[in-house]
């Protein structure tokens, strides 16, 4: 089963989880948040400036633009069939990219798929728990990018490897917090996509890290429905936190078609 995207096309066939809207969304938004502060080394890489305007004001963090020119160093916790790693070594030039996930197939998926991008020189996938991986891993990362387990209450799925990478009995919002906390660069980011409860668990566990919102999107499946998911980008520094921008995303308007605002946000990934 190939998913293709612009730049690079996938398998996602053995994978625990499916190539899907969340994960898409999650890298665009990082992306177009990247871009605004200034930290994307490609002109090719310019992303719409006419999403809702809701990164303005955002540019010259001085951590991240002196950086412009190292590599930038990124972990995605989850990775399943790698298509959040894809997307971030696409965006960022610049980047070394590790993948993780305890799900042995989907890893294997994952490797072959950075095989065959035009990234394949720097990206790497690891089978091993994100508690394992941070108890081990001695260097820091300019960025983590996630879209965790978060099922706790719903009944599990029958298949073994689908249930284990929906609900959070392996990797609880807890551990996932303490754990960025230990991986994270003084100066990086975090940026996660959950449903809104979970997202405001979450942000309380990042407060007690000291990790803040920065950007806060609530993401409705169309108008006049509840929030379907939350995307935050979170940062040690209570002065980022300061300027913590909101933004409101349709995935599709009342007609029931693609809204204007989710094409010009995923197109630099999506066909």
């Amino acid at each position: 089963m190939e998913f293709r995207c612009k730049q690079f096309s996938l398998n996602h066939s053995n994978s625990s989880m499916k190539v899907g809207t969340d994960a898409v969304l999650l890298a665009s938004v990082a992306a177009e948040f990247f871009k605004e502060i200034n930290i994307l080394p490609l002109p090719e890489n310019k992303l719409s400036n006419d999403v809702n305007g809701v990164f303005d004001g955002l540019g010259g963090i001085d951590e991240l633009s002196d950086r412009q020119r190292d590599n930038i160093k990124i972990l995605d916790i989850g990775t399943g069939c790698g298509i959040l790693s894809l997307c971030m070594a696409q965006v960022f030039d610049n980047s070394d990219v590790t993948a993780i996930d305890i799900d042995k197939e989907s890893v294997k998926e994952a490797e072959s798929n950075f095989l065959n991008s035009p990234y394949c020189k720097r990206m790497t996938a690891k089978c091993i728990s994100v508690q394992q991986f941070a108890a081990e891993t001695k260097g820091r990362f300019d960025l983590i990018i996630s879209n965790p387990p978060f099922f706790t209450l719903s009944l599990h799925s029958p298949d073994v490897r689908r249930s284990n990478a929906r609900h959070n009995d392996s990797l609880g919002l807890t551990d996932f917090a303490y754990c960025c906390s230990k991986l994270l660069n003084p100066n990086g980011y975090i940026a996660v996509v959950l449903p809104e409860k979970e997202m405001a668990e979450l942000t309380l566990l990042f407060d007690s890290q000291s990790i803040y919102p920065v950007l806060v999107t609530d993401v409705f499946a169309k108008p006049n429905t509840p929030v379907k998911r939350q995307i935050c980008i979170f940062a040690y520094s209570r002065q980022h936190a300061a300027k913590k921008q909101y933004q409101t995303l349709y995935i599709r308007d009342a007609d029931n078609e693609y809204s204007r605002d989710y094409k010009q946000l995923t197109s630099l990934f999506l066909l």
